[in-house]
């Protein structure tokens, strides 16, 4: 068992999550706690990343459940700026990039994700990215994954898409890619390098770029 690319989850995976990272600041600047910020926050992250609301749009309505003023620019630059690389996994991303085609799919925001990629330098390791609010699908839809696959021009069972939920993994499997759920850096690196091979070096030059647990994966 050999891969040709592997497909790399965002938040949860590669960089924090951004609630997640942001929390805190959020309930300091509203004044409210961890619970009502948090509910408010997911209740409307679905539809950003579908795209089918803007920044402003997705913050006018967190403060308006919340009674709060809204200052949509400074609300996003908070969570922006709470974003932070998971250890190890920018020196993984870097070793990985030039051995295997590299693709980034995520549920996210092209808005955030461009200063997000600004801040972190993200997107030089990629070949492919594919970001749900320009697609205006999210996984666990395997429509995305779908397009995952063609992008990277090789059969779904020579992909490995590494995630930290297991409903996308479940629904990478059923597209007939390998899955394996994020841990940490080491042990992500430890299976890509055993599963690969130095073919794999040669086929990333040969493609065209555009630049459960388990730990191990499910085939």
């Amino acid at each position: 068992m050999s891969i040709k690319g592997v497909i790399f989850d965002l938040c949860g995976v590669l960089i924090t999550g951004g609630l997640e990272s942001s929390l805190t600041l959020l309930c300091e600047e509203t004044g409210q706690n961890e619970l009502t910020v948090g509910a408010a926050y997911t209740r409307r992250e679905r539809d950003f990343d579908l795209g089918l609301i803007d920044s402003c749009e997705f913050w006018k309505g967190f403060c308006a459940e919340l009674k709060v003023p809204c200052d949509p620019v400074k609300l996003d630059s908070i969570v922006v700026n709470a974003y932070a690389w998971q250890p190890g996994m920018k020196a993984l991303i870097r070793e990985l990039s030039s051995k295997f085609v590299l693709t980034l799919l995520t549920n996210h925001r092209r808005v955030w994700f461009e200063r997000i990629d600004s801040n972190l330098g993200i997107s030089p390791y990629f070949d492919h990215i594919i970001i749900s609010s320009d697609v205006h699908l999210v996984k666990p839809d395997t429509e995305i994954f779908k397009i995952a696959i063609a992008k990277n021009n090789s059969p779904a069972g020579d992909l490995l898409f590494i995630d930290d939920k297991e409903e996308n993994l479940t629904a990478a499997h059923s597209m007939g890619l390998m899955s394996a759920r994020f841990v940490e850096a080491t042990k992500v690196r430890e299976m890509i390098l055993q599963m690969g091979s130095e073919k794999q070096k040669s086929n990333k030059s040969n493609q065209t770029t555009n630049r459960g647990d388990p730990e191990w994966p499910s085939t």
